[in-house]
């Protein structure tokens, strides 16, 4: 792994396209960050490939501490191996120390190929992961899906949020917000989500595809019972 980035990308509005990032671990316009700050920043056209089991996202792969706020992606891909993870943002989440990581007033529009898949966060294993005033578009092509984060083994608050996402049939664990969770605690508040299903799994959700051990709190938060005729799927 390289050596993460520790500081402040300030945008300040400007756009960076056709980013085209091609590698084995960590990818992304950072392969990794450490309690750093992306701020004001749109990626459009984005291609972001990694090719071993790893972790990928168009901001980082993996995520330490770090805050990001006014990011946006549009018209963006990100693929992988079969056993990879991939959000729109940030591959992997983690927290070696307390802050945790924040996303908030963030967009992603992306297509996302691999083993986990989320909207913005393909896997948190931290206790404080925030998204906030955030929007995730795109497909979700892969095994382990979320409209927001692919799977989450800590703690997840998602407030003021909302998923439109379509997810291919062949997902066997898939949810609105959160694909599949494992102990820790999802909070979700304000939000909902019109992320769409039509394979044939029993584990989906409309706020969470599958679970052990987790703990759900919901308020105020909606999603479409057509295409998602369950709220959580245990």
């Amino acid at each position: 792994r390289s050596s993460p980035f520790k500081g402040e990308l300030q945008g300040r509005g400007y756009s960076i396209s056709n980013l085209h990032v091609d590698g084995q671990n960590d990818c992304g316009l950072f392969g990794s960050l450490l309690g750093a700050s992306v701020e004001r920043v749109h990626f459009d056209a984005a291609s972001i490939t990694c090719t071993n089991e790893s972790f990928a996202g168009v901001v980082a792969g993996h995520d330490v501490d770090s805050d990001l706020s006014d990011v946006i992606v549009t018209n963006s891909q990100v693929t992988s191996g079969d056993n990879s993870t991939l959000g729109g943002l940030i591959g992997m989440a983690e927290g070696f120390y307390t802050r945790g990581v924040t996303i908030e007033s963030s967009f992603a529009d992306t297509i996302l190929s691999a083993r986990v898949a989320g909207g913005l966060v393909g896997h948190s294993a931290i206790d404080s992961l925030n998204i906030s005033n955030s929007f995730t578009r795109g497909v979700l092509n892969c095994d382990t899906c979320g409209g927001m984060v692919g799977e989450n083994f800590r703690g997840t608050n998602i407030n003021s949020s909302y998923t439109d996402m379509d997810i291919v049939s062949t997902a066997t664990k898939a949810g609105g917000m959160l694909g599949y969770g494992v102990f820790g605690q999802l909070d979700v508040t304000d939000s909902f989500s019109v992320s769409r299903y039509d394979g044939e799994s029993s584990e989906i959700g409309g706020i969470v595809g599958s679970s052990n051990f987790l703990s759900t709190n919901t308020d105020n938060t909606f999603y479409d019972k057509v295409n998602m005729p369950t709220e959580y799927c245990y």
